[in-house]
């Protein structure tokens, strides 16, 4: 399966994914809370960024995998700043909230790109594993009291 650069991930919009959708029969999608956050709508002219909540609710009868990862846009630098579940943009308890209404049955997964982004080609990044390790079980605890929550 490819893995979309963040350059064409950019260019994905709900309306290119029904498309996409429509075009390619048995097509299922995985959903990442936060990409919309540091995504530009491309529909809009005043160069704002995507609405997860927007894009989620296009596409959400789609959906087979829900990535869990938030974030903050930064206009300063032009990135985004990621965060604790449902501290950020990407709308993770109302989604959360809407697929517990659904019945969803699908997967979910943890992606919190806060101590590490595993595919920052930069060279900036310092690896240090005991924090990784920390992030991602806090990362997931914190979710599973988010979900408890709703």
């Amino acid at each position: 399966m490819k893995t979309l650069t963040k350059e064409e991930q950019s260019k994905i919009t709900p309306q290119i994914a029904l498309e996409l959708l429509e075009k390619v029969p048995g097509l299922k999608l995985v959903f990442d809370t936060a990409n919309p956050v540091f995504n530009r709508d491309r529909d809009a002219e005043d160069g704002r960024m995507q609405d997860p909540w927007a894009f989620y609710q296009a596409v959400r009868d789609h959906v087979v995998h829900v990535h869990i990862k938030d974030c903050v846009w930064n206009p300063a630098k032009n990135d985004a700043d990621y965060t604790w579940p449902g501290e950020g943009d990407g709308r993770v308890r109302d989604i959360l909230a809407d697929l517990k209404a659904r019945h969803y049955d699908g997967w979910i997964s943890i992606e919190p790109h806060m101590a590490v982004v595993f595919h920052d080609t930069s060279g900036e990044a310092k690896p240090d594993p005991e924090g990784q390790y920390r992030n991602f079980v806090d990362y997931g605890r914190k979710l599973a009291a988010l979900i408890d929550s709703l």
